[in-house]
């Protein structure tokens, strides 16, 4: 019996790793991403009318170079360098005053993936990223309400009530993240050596990005990076 097992799984192994399959694979990818807020609203300032910041999602983009080792014709793993750039919609209301725009950032990250080949085209990955702040901003307008003051001031006449604004808040952020990310991704051959990959992935933040200084008109001073990316590539 022990002979027959050791046969059955000397076949089985033989045949896994037996297969025909390129050991290496390059992929460069692009695409856009969708930022999801960490939270929806954040209060502050319980005396004053309206203290609140609301978050909403906004698109970015991306693009990356993947190298990717084929364990065998079922198992990879792959890493590479990704660029991302991500905004986050901002509306910030404090008693009279609107503050509407977006947090845009962009990140330098390193992904590191195992994937399982569940068909010759279809793949699922699993594994984690590490990203590095490049810059964060935050752009918008101001609106001031000057019905709520007093007409007969004469301060109203020097109070302009629309402003842009546009400032550097990356002293706001950290200068790492990390989190887990996950993959779909079908593979569409285009020739004997060249193949489109059309993919989505989810990236979720583990770690608090915001650091303790306040930003201009961000409220929040804990969040997490949360980023669904849909993208296109060309594996070669």
């Amino acid at each position: 019996m022990k002979h027959i097992l050791l046969i059955i799984t000397f076949i089985s192994v033989t045949s896994l790793f037996g297969q025909d399959f390129k050991k290496v694979d390059y992929q460069f990818d692009f695409g856009t991403s969708m930022t999801i807020p960490y939270k929806k609203s954040i209060e502050r300032f319980p005396n004053i009318d309206n203290p609140k910041t609301d978050y909403s999602s906004s698109f970015g983009y991306f693009f990356e170079f993947i190298g990717t080792y084929n364990l065998n014709s079922t198992f990879s793993i792959y890493s590479g360098i990704n660029y991302q750039a991500t905004r986050l919609g901002i509306n910030d209301m404090v008693g009279a005053i609107t503050n509407t725009g977006y947090i845009a950032t962009s990140y330098l990250n390193i992904p590191i993936f195992f994937k399982y080949h569940v068909l010759s085209s279809l793949s699922i990955s699993a594994g984690s990223y590490i990203g590095v702040l490049i810059s964060a901003k935050e752009k918008g307008t101001t609106y001031i309400d000057l019905s709520v003051l007093d007409p007969s001031d004469p301060i109203l006449e020097t109070i302009d009530p629309t402003q842009d604004y546009n400032n550097n808040i990356s002293r706001d952020y950290k200068k790492y993240d990390f989190g887990l990310s996950s993959q779909l991704d079908y593979e569409i051959g285009l020739s004997d050596k060249l193949s489109g990959i059309i993919f989505t992935r989810l990236n979720y933040g583990l770690i608090n990005v915001i650091t303790n200084d306040i930003s201009t008109y961000n409220s929040a001073k804990d969040w997490k990076n949360i980023n669904l990316l849909l993208g296109i590539g060309i594996k070669i």
